[in-house]
């Protein structure tokens, strides 16, 4: 402020101490709060993770857990899954069931695309990544 005066006097006048003090205790103030959003938010960051923690071990465990009965009851029961499915559709051949059977047969297609398409996508994925990536019928998956 010093160099810009009107009358080419270098000095400091008295309304520019003033200003400067206010100016700096704004940027203090400001710098100050930024500090405490930062420390708040790492505090936060440390309290989840310590209260998280044991409910993301004890979902790893019950999907461990359901992944192995999966497992299991896919070897005990060596039947496909369409066997358990509805066969009211199939029963009669109606005029409006016979439509609903092609629906249902192209629904399963697609469904069987979407997934081939999703695990090729995951391989890819996987090869950029370097990471091994399971299929959509991977136990863990399903």
């Amino acid at each position: 402020m010093t160099n810009h005066h009107i009358d080419n006097n270098k000095g400091v006048k008295y309304w520019e101490k003033t200003t400067n003090k206010v100016i700096v205790s704004i940027f203090i103030g400001v710098i100050l709060n930024f500090v405490e959003k930062i420390i708040i938010q790492l505090i936060a960051i440390s309290f989840h993770l310590r209260t998280y923690a044991d409910r993301i071990e004890i979902n790893k465990f019950q999907i461990s857990s359901l992944m192995k009965l999966y497992i299991y009851s896919k070897e005990k029961i060596n039947v496909e899954d369409s066997e358990f499915e509805r066969r009211s559709l199939e029963g009669g051949s109606s005029g409006a069931r016979t439509p609903m059977i092609y629906v249902e047969k192209a629904k399963k297609k697609t469904a069987t695309v979407f997934n081939k398409v999703g695990d090729v996508a995951g391989k890819v994925a996987g090869d950029f990544t370097g990471k091994a990536v399971t299929g959509s019928t991977h136990p863990h998956q399903v």
